[in-house]
């Protein structure tokens, strides 16, 4: 063979120098050269088309034609040319230049497959005429395998892997604390998916059918390949939101597994019966209007949640509660619901105290009480009771699933002094009126002792520096007078005045005193009221004569400068040595509708008398009897016009001409008017 190549060779040399001697260019016979004498593919999946060149020189610088393209068996391999194709073929190869033939390799099922590529051109030379290049691959395939797994620490959890299926068992929703982060949340139980064929397996997606209660923790990327190895696994969560007490459903693993694209995963759980929290509701701390704080404490006087204590109204006065039992425990501060013991009361049998809301509301409370919660939705909230008498608060604690429980807690608001006043007047915001205590003096049924600030306790002189109110023993403090609330018409509407021991005083020394109850209206904020014709200036307590009959003030108005308003419709309540057990106010004076009203600022209504026993008395008997009279009762004059209006305004200056610097003021008896 050799031998003949070079005869072909010397051959061509004789041409080309005849071709020189002669000047003519002789055309050189193409020459064919495909260097690859194999093919491989390698693992192609089934059923999936793979395409490799094979390269075709023409060495020559003639144009090498391409006769015939096709394919064969190999020899002990029959069939194999099957899964072979010629993509595509050049016609000719350019002298000097390349191309290629395209061959495709489809393998129809798994396994090795041969076949020869035979290549046939115009080259003259027999033996490389017909060229042929091994062909060889494989057909592979993808295979899934689902395995649920449930590894330690993972436990309560049924798993089952052929065919594979999970049960979760009893359990509840997820719950998330107030961070928004998962409450005691497992271990879950896991699917992994394993690839064990000859190729990588491309998870398409996970999907669920049936009820929606499970989910997937971190759900893949579309498209996840899947290697030979561990594999991958994704953990499942089982979160029953819905009201039914089992669920059902069915993960769908799908790959492109040809044999087996969908894969079910059976998945079951049960939900338990949602258990009601339990509520508790107590007082822990009174802080007293004087500063002092009492705790509930039982009969060997240790802290105790629910033990008695002791609430006096007042405007420094604060009750602190608690929904939590175990308040006391050490390390258990308001709000800290983290601490304490989380199975005491309050509480929530599936969650304990982190997801529970807290509803406080006031059920009951003395008549006119504008008294409120203060702190909002908390477990341990305040409350400011702003008048004797019997109040009841309750909360509501519910837990996530809408269950809930309540508690009450009921407690009376005692000034705990012998001698309380109180004066109200509600539902009528913008009038200020002041309650007056007077001392045993030579008054009478006048109001002579008015805003005198040696024996009258009321709001404007109790601010007064040079106020001396030094009743009683002197320099004994607990004998004194105490303005418990003080109202300008903006808050609760409701004044208060305590004395302890009225018998100190040196009037009381051998004879039954009295302390004289009066109610004077100091002034009208109420600038909204319509106008009316003029009228003295003084308040008008007959309506037609200033015009205010038939006003959109209503039926029963009066005319206060000028102006048409209702009425100060005031109330005052006497309490008398107040206990637990015996809480009544001792007398309640409303005001009488048929009698002059309170109509305008500078008016004073003389309420009540109040005969105290003496201190020769008391001591021979301390349970002697207080008499608490109404003075209207007693036939004796109950209203009283008494000082003027400032000028231009609706407050009054008793016994001031108008004009009349309020640093000059003074406060002595005067004039009082008759109205017939």
């Amino acid at each position: 063979m050799q031998r003949a190549r070079r005869q072909r060779a010397v051959s061509v040399g004789l041409l080309a120098l005849l071709a020189c001697g002669d000047e003519r260019v002789t055309r050189l016979p193409p020459q064919i050269v495909v260097e690859q004498e194999q093919v491989d593919f390698g693992m192609v999946r089934v059923g999936k088309p793979s395409e490799l060149p094979v390269k075709v020189l023409s060495k020559s610088r003639s144009s090498l034609a391409i006769l015939a393209v096709r394919l064969e068996d190999l020899p002990g391999a029959p069939g194999g040319a099957d899964s072979f194709s010629v993509a595509a073929q050049p016609d000719s190869v350019e002298g000097g230049s390349e191309a290629t033939v395209l061959v495709r390799f489809t393998p129809a099922a798994r396994g090795e497959f041969k076949a020869l590529l035979l290549i046939e051109s115009d080259d003259p030379d027999p033996e490389d005429s017909r060229k042929q290049v091994t062909l060889l691959g494989r057909g592979g395939k993808p295979k899934v395998r689902v395995l649920p797994e449930c590894t330690n620490p993972c436990a309560s959890f049924g798993v089952i892997p052929d065919p594979p299926s999970i049960d979760f068992g009893l359990r509840g929703p997820l719950r998330l604390d107030p961070r928004g982060q998962l409450v005691d949340e497992p271990v879950w139980p896991t699917v992994t998916v394993l690839s064990e064929g000859e190729l990588p397996l491309e998870l398409v997606r996970l999907a669920f059918d049936g009820d929606d209660a499970f989910r997937v923790k971190r759900p893949p990327e579309a498209g996840l390949v899947v290697e030979a190895g561990p594999g991958e696994s994704f953990e499942l969560v089982f979160d029953p939101r819905q009201r039914q007490d089992s669920y059902r459903a069915d993960l769908l693993v799908v790959t492109d597994d040809i044999d087996r694209p969908e894969v079910r995963v059976r998945l079951t759980g049960r939900r338990p019966p949602n258990l009601a929290p339990t509520a508790c509701a107590a007082i822990v701390e009174a802080r007293q209007p004087d500063g002092s704080v009492d705790y509930p404490r039982d009969e060997q006087g240790a802290y105790s949640f629910g033990a008695p204590v002791a609430v006096r109204p007042g405007e420094g006065g604060l009750v602190m509660l608690s929904a939590f039992s175990d308040h006391f425990a050490p390390g258990l501060h308001p709000d800290e619901v983290v601490r304490g013991d989380l199975s005491a009361c309050s509480t929530d049998p599936e969650d304990g105290r982190l997801l529970l809301s807290y509803e406080w509301s006031v059920v009951e409370k003395p008549e006119g009480s504008a008294a409120q919660l203060l702190g909002g939705p908390t477990p341990e909230p305040s409350f400011r009771p702003d008048r004797a008498g019997h109040y009841a608060l309750e909360l509501r604690v519910t837990d996530t699933e809408g269950a809930s429980a309540t508690a009450q807690v009921a407690f009376e608001a005692l000034p705990q002094r012998d001698l309380v006043v109180e004066l109200s007047w509600a539902g009528q915001p913008g009038i200020d009126l002041d309650l007056h205590l007077v001392k045993p003096g030579p008054c009478g049924n006048k109001p002579d002792c008015l805003f005198d600030r040696r024996g009258d306790v009321n709001g404007f002189s109790w601010t007064r520096a040079e106020g001396d109110f030094d009743w009683g023993e002197p320099g004994e403090g607990y004998d004194d007078p105490r303005l418990e609330f003080d109202d300008q018409g903006d808050e609760g509407l409701v004044e208060s005045v305590s004395l302890n021991r009225p018998e100190n005083d040196p009037a009381c020394a051998a004879r039954s005193c009295t302390y004289d109850v009066f109610v004077h209206y100091f002034k009208d904020w109420r600038a909204e009221s319509p106008s009316a014709p003029e009228c003295p200036g003084r308040p008008c307590h007959q309506a037609d004569a200033c015009g205010c009959g038939a006003t959109s003030a209503g039926p029963g108005a009066v005319c206060v400068s000028g102006r048409c308003v209702q009425p100060a419709r005031p109330e005052v309540k006497v309490f008398v040595r107040q206990l637990p057990d015996a809480p009544e106010a001792a007398l309640v004076v409303p005001l009488p509708p048929d009698e002059l009203t309170v109509g305008g600022p500078c008016f004073v209504w003389h309420a009540a008398r109040i005969a105290w026993p003496s201190r020769e008395a008391l001591l021979a008997d301390p349970a002697a009897a207080v008499e608490v009279q109404e003075v209207g009762a007693q036939g004796a004059r109950s209203y009283l016009y008494y000082g003027s209006l400032a000028p231009r305004s609706f407050s009054c200056a008793p016994n001031t001409p108008q004009g009349t610097p309020e640093s000059e003021v003074t406060y002595v008896s005067g004039i009082v008017p008759v109205y017939e």
